[in-house]
């Protein structure tokens, strides 16, 4: 992160041009007013945000465009970072979103993974991570024809309804 900095305050200072900084954190967040197509109303303050994504899995409770407190985040590994890991272990191309493809094909209660319940709003999804790879592994390993399409529903029912239910129970304390 320091080297996209230094190299971002420097191509500014190239150009001539000013350098902002934005929170991307935030930007997640603020996303939701970003107006498109299909022109859907933006939320209205106070809200609940869920951001899920490769690097954060966060909780925000939003007063208003400037006001946002974190209530629940990920104490290790990110969900997105779980699908990631999965699909590269299934020896899918990089992103989630090629695992999401497989996740519908298979056979949702054929492998349990770990429940990822710690108490209150904060998150943990480094153990469904490994016990997923781990899962993919043993089971290519036994050389019984293994197909991601089986092994990617579990990891998703392990994530989205956890994060699903730390929404709504941010949504019904605050």
């Amino acid at each position: 992160m320091l080297v996209g900095t230094c190299f971002a305050r420097s191509f500014a200072q190239a150009l001539g041009r000013p350098l902002i900084g934005v929170n991307h954190v935030q930007a997640h967040v603020l996303a939701h007013f970003i107006r498109d197509e299909r022109d859907a109303a933006p939320p209205r303050f106070p809200f609940i945000n869920l951001t899920v994504s490769g690097g954060h899995t966060q909780l925000v409770l939003v007063r208003s465009a400037l006001e946002m407190e974190v209530i629940g985040t990920t104490l290790d590994d990110a969900a997105g970072e779980a699908f990631d890991k999965g699909a590269k272990v299934l020896g899918l191309p990089y992103l989630a979103d090629r695992h999401d493809q497989h996740a519908g094909l298979g056979d949702p209660a054929r492998f349990v993974l770990p429940d990822p319940s710690i108490p209150g709003l904060d998150m943990s999804f480094s153990g469904i991570k490994t016990a997923f790879a781990n899962l993919v592994r043993m089971a290519a390993a036994k050389g019984t024809g293994f197909q991601c399409a089986r092994a990617a529903p579990p990891l998703r029912l392990s994530t989205e309804p956890y994060c699903a239910l730390a929404a709504e129970q941010a949504a019904h304390g605050c």
